[in-house]
This record gives structure tokens, C-alpha cells and sequence, in this order.
């Protein structure tokens, strides 16, 4: 029999079967479905959360937190297998029977998350906390830093007791097709939690924040998500310390901003997300019509795109969700576009990741004018964007962002931040 016709290719969205994922109208509307037909993510990929900590022990994020290779003890690490063989041990590896039989339940809880790797080693019958350094860089001074670091209390616990970065995280990479609670931007990863609020919810000093966002590119972060800001004026410590991720590649997203200003003109814009560093990503908010979210700040030379930011729902403390709005809801969700686009081909530099979600946005009448590109989030058309392999340079889309340039030695200084959300 002679076929002279090809039948016409179908691709199917694939769809999560969490129980709450229809509730993700963030998700839909960003097309995330069809982009999963060609990855769900990396278990590998390491994202920084910094921001108020991440519950590690929360039931539809306990898999995708991240592990610091460095600080397995070395008795145990003959010992664990590497389930998946990605060369990593994380917390798909010690949950499967194999490595159940090595690594303790310490709580109880009946999984191994991050608060058994955190309890006091004794033989190999309690934690992975041997207070040995095992250092991820030269003159890394963080002992057990096995999950993470709180910078606020200078300690290895970045236990969420605010609620914000549990919320941020999920959004992010909450464990998705687990028929559990909801699913994240990308299904597997590694959550870094790096705390730099305190437990009291007092403001992070800028001093703060810049050891933690040069600890999350120093341990190997590709992205962060930067879901917090402040008005006023900006100081050159953050400054060049985002400037530090650029030079190492590090895509450093951020909330735009909940002041509902003119970013490009007003005294009320937010910084971070207004400095003209070319690997930043400002992000607004964006609610269910596609329409700006009220709250939201905007401007067409100082904010890059638009996501979905009002009513979002995500994990939140004790084990619960919770719906929650602001810029800090949008920027988890561009996050976790980038953590999607590494996860399909881990050599995008920041210029290309930068150029291909700015080009690959939704424009509508009610976004013009609004950013840079004038659109919102579609992942599905930057995830179709990203060829296997990179041989050319690709050009910005933000090039106009120069017009806000600033000599960093003439910066002042500013004390706390507030959250985004």
C-alpha cells in the first residue's frame, strides 16, 4: 500500500492529576501544560528561593529541596544510591526503598525530607548534622549547610514560620503529578531555601541579601527567585552583588513591586527590580483577565514582563495551601520558566533565557505599555524557543533598560526590605 500523505502530528498537552491543579489558573493561562509535553524539569537544577525560608517538611514539596552534595557524610555516601543516575543524591533518590534503608526517618513523618538530614549525625542512626564543613567553594565558611542556610540568624535551619517563601517555592516547584495539593512551574528540582528574613518578620538588611544571593551563585544556583524590595534608593552592595551573578551567568528574577507606580518615573519604584543590571528580570502582576493587576508597578523601560500574580494559590505552612496576591506571586512563576528552559538545555546563557521568554510573550491592549514587551508569560511558546543547542549570541529584547544606568560607587545605602507580596 502507497501512503502518499503524512498524518498530521498532535501534541497533547499533559496534565497534572494533583488534586488541586485546576485551582492553578497562573498555570493555564501560561500555556504551562503544553510546555510539559517537552520537559517537567531537572531533579538536578538547583533554584534559589530567597526569601523567608521554605517549609522542607511540606508534603508536596519535600522531594525537591535542594541537597549540598558537600555535606553528606562521608560514611554514608558509600552507602546511598543514586536511584535516577544523575550523578546527585537529593531527596528522589533517598525516597526510594533502597535508600530507605540507609537514611532515618528521624520525625516520623513517614518520608525523608529536610528535617531528618538536619538532626545531629550519630553513627548514621540520626542526621546528616556532623558539624564537619564540607564547603561547596573555596572559603565557604557555612557548616551543614545541607539544605540551605538562614542568613538572618546565621544558622543551617531555613525553616519557613512566615508563610511567604513556602508560597514562592510552590509556585516554583511544588511536586507536580503526585495526586497531592498542586504543581509547580517545573515538577522536579532543587529548592535552595536561603532565609534573610528573621523569624520575628523584621526587614533583611542589604548586607544580608547580598551573602545570600552570592552564596546561591557560588553553590551553583542558575536562577533566583527575588520575590521582595524597597523603595527610596539602592546601595552598591546588593548592587554589585547581583552584578557578581551576571559575571557567573546567574539569572536574578525579580518582583517588580506592589506600589502600583510608574517604576521608570516614580520615587515609589522598587529596587532591586529597578537596576539596569542585564541579567535582572522585573516582573509585574498580572490578574485572571490578563489584565495589570491594581497593585501592580509597571513601566516600559524598568519592568521586563508580566505573570500571573492575583489569587494565586500555593503550598503555604503546615502542610496547607493558601491563595495569596502581589508581584512576589509573579516572579516564582518566571522563575520557574527559567528553571524550565535549563531543564531542556542547561548551556543557555542569561542573554539567551532573558531574550527567549521576552520574545515569547502574550501581548495584549491592556499590557501595552506596561513593560518592556508589553506581554505576559506564555511557556509554552519559550519552551518551543529553545533549540537543543546554542551557536549564536542571541540579542536582548531589554536593551532599553540602559537608559536607567547608574555608576554604582555613587549609590547610597538603605537598611530593610520589605516583601512583595
Amino acid at each position: 500500500m502507497l501512503f502518499e500523505s503524512l498524518e498530521p502530528r498532535v501534541l497533547f498537552a499533559t496534565t497534572p492529576n494533583d488534586a488541586l491543579f485546576s485551582n492553578l489558573w497562573g498555570l493555564q493561562t501560561s500555556n504551562a501544560a503544553t510546555a510539559w509535553d517537552t520537559t517537567t524539569g531537572d531533579p538536578g537544577l538547583q533554584v534559589a528561593d530567597i526569601d523567608t525560608g521554605i517549609e522542607y517538611t511540606h508534603r508536596d514539596l519535600y522531594r525537591n529541596i535542594w541537597i549540598n552534595q558537600a555535606e553528606i557524610p562521608a560514611a554514608l555516601r558509600s552507602k546511598l544510591k543514586d536511584t535516577d543516575k544523575d550523578g546527585l543524591i537529593t531527596f528522589w533518590d533517598l525516597n526510594t526503598r533502597i535508600n530507605r534503608k540507609v537514611v532515618n526517618d528521624v520525625d516520623g513523618n513517614g518520608r525523608i525530607d529536610g528535617s531528618d538530614l538536619l538532626a545531629p549525625y550519630d553513627n548514621g542512626n540520626g542526621g546528616w548534622a556532623d558539624g564537619v564543613n564540607g564547603a561547596t567553594y573555596e572559603g565557604d565558611i557555612y557548616v551543614d549547610d545541607i539544605i540551605g542556610w538562614d542568613f538572618a540568624e546565621n544558622d543551617n535551619n531555613p525553616m519557613d514560620y512566615n508563610g511567604h517563601g513556602t508560597h514562592t517555592a510552590g509556585t516554583i516547584g511544588a511536586m507536580g503529578n503526585n495526586r497531592n495539593g498542586v504543581a509547580g512551574v517545573v515538577w522536579e528540582t532543587s529548592l535552595m531555601a536561603l532565609k534573610i528574613f528573621d523569624d520575628a518578620g523584621n526587614g533583611a538588611t542589604e548586607s544580608v541579601i547580598a551573602e545570600a544571593i552570592r552564596y546561591a551563585v557560588n553553590a551553583g544556583a542558575r536562577v533566583s527567585n527575588n520575590s521582595w524590595g524597597a523603595t527610596g534608593g539602592f546601595g552598591a552592595t546588593l548592587y554589585n552583588a547581583i552584578a557578581y551573578a551576571a559575571q557567573n551567568d546567574h539569572v536574578f528574577v525579580v518582583a517588580a513591586g506592589n506600589n502600583g507606580v510608574n517604576s521608570d518615573y516614580s520615587f515609589l519604584r522598587s529596587y532591586p527590580a529597578s537596576y539596569d543590571l542585564p541579567n535582572i528580570i522585573t516582573v509585574a502582576a498580572t490578574d485572571s483577565f490578563g489584565d495589570l493587576a491594581y497593585f501592580s508597578n509597571y513601566g516600559e523601560v524598568s519592568v521586563d514582563l508580566a505573570a500571573p500574580g492575583s489569587g494565586i494559590l500555593s503550598t503555604y505552612l503546615n502542610g496547607k495551601f493558601a491563595y495569596l496576591s502581589g508581584t512576589s506571586m509573579a516572579a516564582p512563576h518566571v522563575t520557574g520558566a527559567v528553571a524550565l528552559l535549563l531543564s531542556k538545555n542547561e548551556n543557555l546563557s542569561y542573554t539567551e533565557i532573558k531574550s527567549v521568554l521576552m520574545n515569547s510573550v502574550d501581548t495584549n491592549s491592556y499590557l501595552a505599555g506596561t513593560s518592556v514587551t508589553g506581554g505576559k508569560l506564555n511557556l509554552a511558546r519559550a519552551i518551543s524557543s529553545v533549540p537543543v543547542e546554542q551557536d549564536e549570541e542571541v540579542t536582548v529584547a531589554s536593551s532599553r533598560r540602559s537608559s536607567l544606568s547608574a555608576d554604582a560607587t555613587t549609590l547610597s545605602l538603605w537598611d530593610q526590605v520589605w516583601l512583595a507580596a
